[in-house]
């Protein structure tokens, strides 16, 4: 039995051979150059663009930016283990910079979780992708912070329309762009299996604020801060409270 797993898995190896995502070597997702590559970017740090504090888990550059673009946009999803085990280390990083302050304070009640929120993509986007992509991230964010002894838990609360395209706007053109297609979700039906989300005709905002609980968002790659930004404002007039922002990769400050 312990054999089978194996067997299935060069079976698809031989259907459908995998490619490294950095350099295209065969039959490794990631191969032991590109892995060791991939270190040299992998630096669980705080950033600030555009004013937002951010726990960045790596420098997007190089072999990390390759990765990154294959997972994101390729539908290389044997890539979520390596991309969820570096937003790990940064949940570790916002625990111990973060949550130690209100953990005894605010943490003791089950009223009082951390909600981990998924930055959203437009609907066009998610149909070519086939998923959000930020879920997988938020999810392992959670997972940490659970280990670690923090109630935390993923909902979906946030959505945006089709936008767009923002390639040459500068960060407040970005921002601006990104607030006016963020929503906050009021009636919220659970996807799939019910991982992590409100169920069937909550309002989100009202359940939020009531319970007092605090917001972590979750994107993938942090550029400007211009999604941080709009997002933190659009759950802010909606009485929601937003303690961190994680991304899984961030472009070098210049």
């Amino acid at each position: 039995m312990r054999n089978t797993g194996a067997m299935i898995k060069k079976l698809i190896l031989l259907v459908w051979p995998v490619t490294c995502a950095g350099c295209n070597v065969v039959d490794q997702e990631v191969c032991p150059k590109c892995k060791l590559k991939l270190q040299e970017y992998i630096s669980p740090t705080v950033v600030v663009k555009d004013d937002v504090e951010v726990y960045s888990g790596s420098n997007y550059q190089d072999t990390m930016r390759k990765l990154l673009l294959k997972w994101k946009d390729h539908g290389r999803l044997d890539l979520d283990r390596v991309m969820c085990k570096i937003v790990r280390q940064v949940a570790i990083k916002f625990f111990n910079s973060e949550c130690k302050k209100f953990l005894n304070r605010r943490l003791t009640s089950g009223r009082n979780k951390i909600i981990v929120v998924p930055c959203p993509s437009s609907r066009s986007s998610v149909k070519k992708r086939t998923r959000l992509q930020t879920l997988s991230l938020a999810l392992a964010v959670a997972s940490e912070l659970k280990k670690l002894g923090v109630p935390a838990q993923v909902k979906q609360i946030l959505k945006q329309k089709n936008i767009k395209k923002q390639v040459n706007f500068d960060s407040a053109q970005r921002a601006q762009n990104k607030q006016n297609a963020l929503y906050v979700v009021r009636r919220h039906r659970a996807p799939p299996q019910g991982k992590g989300v409100l169920a069937d005709k909550t309002d989100c905002a009202k359940l939020l604020t009531a319970n007092c609980e605090r917001v972590v968002l979750v994107d993938d790659v942090c550029t400007t801060g211009a999604t941080f930004r709009a997002s933190k404002l659009v759950l802010a007039s909606a009485g929601i409270d937003v303690v961190g922002c994680i991304a899984l990769s961030s472009t070098v400050l210049e």
